[in-house]
Order: C-alpha cells, then sequence, then structure tokens
C-alpha cells in the first residue's frame, strides 16, 4: 500500500461509526491503490497526479515527490541504456521497484554469455 493513502484514510477510519463504515473506506483505499499503481506500472504520470488531488497540501507534495522520484529512475535507467548499450528498464509491479537489464545472447557461446553476466 501507499504510505501517502495511510496518511489520508487513517483519520477518516478513526472518525468512522461503525465496523461497516470502516470496511468500505478500506475498500475505496485498496481500490485507489490499486488505481495509482497502475498509472505508475504503465508510467502514466500526468494522469495519476491529474486524477488524484487531495485536499490536503501536505499528501499532493509527497504524491508530487513519489512520481518525481520514479519519473526520474526511469530517465536514469534510459541514459545508462542509451551510454552503455544494455537495455535497462525501471519497473514497478505490484508495488515494487526496480532495475532490470537484459541482453541479446543470440549467436554466443555458453563462455561469452557467462563473460557478459559476470
Amino acid at each position: 500500500m501507499i504510505d501517502i493513502l495511510d496518511d489520508t484514510y487513517r483519520p477518516k477510519r478513526k472518525r468512522a461509526k461503525s465496523k461497516e463504515e470502516e470496511r468500505k473506506l478500506d475498500e475505496e483505499e485498496e481500490r485507489i491503490d490499486r488505481e495509482i499503481m497502475g498509472y505508475i506500472e504503465r508510467k502514466e504520470w500526468d494522469k495519476c497526479l491529474k486524477k488524484y488531488r487531495f485536499k490536503n497540501k501536505r499528501i499532493n507534495k509527497r504524491m508530487r515527490r513519489l512520481i518525481a522520484e520514479m519519473m526520474w529512475r526511469d530517465e536514469v535507467a534510459k541514459t545508462v541504456s542509451e551510454k552503455f548499450g544494455v537495455k535497462i528498464q525501471f519497473i514497478t509491479i505490484r508495488g515494487e521497484s526496480g532495475f532490470e537489464s537484459t541482453f541479446d545472447s543470440k549467436g554466443m557461446s555458453d563462455e561469452q554469455i557467462l563473460r557478459e553476466i559476470d
């Protein structure tokens, strides 16, 4: 889950008058979390920022910072790929992010592949 959403929904849950209201808030938070992560996984940064504006300015600032960090990491991957000729991507899957690199081993001997991996 995105911490930003927890900061938004925690006070709402405390004010909830029933377990049913808490459950609905939890479901809403999970739905929004999935939507935001979908935007991030598809690298639709602008759409995410336009769709999700929270009443709390501090939370909006944290959201912009999260997206800016993701965009920066994606740009780093592109720059390194261009500079060194190795395909590197910044990926996000189910809330976990990281860099991934691949190379084409067609026509390489096993020894060449091992040297490339090392």
